[in-house]
Formats: structure tokens, sequence, C-alpha cells
């Protein structure tokens, strides 16, 4: 029996098919236990992630799936990456005064110099930076 709740091996799951999860409900429902506990497993237990992945069954009834992907068991490994032991996880929340800049990268006004500007690294930018490394994982939480 694993320690991490059926819904959370299911958007573990879901995030080796999809590269993305979207978790939307009323309030006090329990999505940001959830997501902390998503973030747990990936931080501390790399290989729940290579069991949560399941490869899409043909079921005739369904609408049509796309073709396979020849190189689907290289792609599920570099994103999983069970093997990366350097994992980080990145917050950004959107909110009114989000500017978007603070999560790609952007021009910001320098102050110590007339005129100057600096270029602001962003939060998907930093993430990104961090999983090209060797050794390296980055877990996106907005």
């Amino acid at each position: 029996m694993t320690k991490y709740s059926k819904q959370c091996l299911e958007v573990l799951a879901k995030l080796t098919q999809q590269k993305n999860v979207l978790l939307s409900g009323p309030p006090a429902t329990g999505k940001t236990m959830l997501m902390n506990e998503v973030i747990r497993a990936f931080l501390e237990d790399p290989t729940v992630l290579k069991t949560a992945a399941k490869v899409p069954v043909l079921e005739p009834t369904a609408t049509p799936p796309l073709p396979p992907n020849p190189n689907f068991a290289r792609l599920l490994t570099a994103v999983l990456a069970p093997a990366r032991k350097q994992r980080r996880v990145y917050h950004s929340p959107f909110h009114q005064g989000f500017h978007p800049r603070d999560f790609l990268t952007g021009l910001t006004a320098d102050v110590s110099t007339p005129g100057g500007f600096t270029i602001s690294e962003g939060t998907l930018y930093r993430a990104s930076e961090h999983a090209m490394a060797p050794d390296c994982a980055s877990l996106l939480v907005i």
C-alpha cells in the first residue's frame, strides 16, 4: 500500500500524460492539501512518479486517440525524471497585481542608473533553467 492518496496518484498519472493538471472547485474542498501531497511525492519519492504513469489504452467506443508517439518512452522518462536527485518546486500565484514579467522574463527599471533597465528572471524561466541543469527536476505550481 502506498503512502499517497488515490487522488495524489491520479494527479501524478495525469501529469505524466498531459504535462499539466487543473484543479478546480469551491473553497475549502482540499485542493491545496492535495497539491501539497503531490509536491511531497515529487520531492521525496521520485519512484512514485514512475509507478503512477499509465500508458493510454485503446477503447473502441471512445473518440479516436492521437497517433502513438514513437518517442513516448523517452519523453515519459524526460518529464518524470525519476533518476534526477536535485528536485525543486516553484510557486507562482496569479492575481490582479501579477505582472507577466514576474512569470516569464522582462525589463524592469534600474533605479540606481538613470534610464537604465535590468532583466528580471520570472518563475517559469527559473524553473526551466533549473530543470535543464544535470541531475535536476522542477515542478511548477500555479
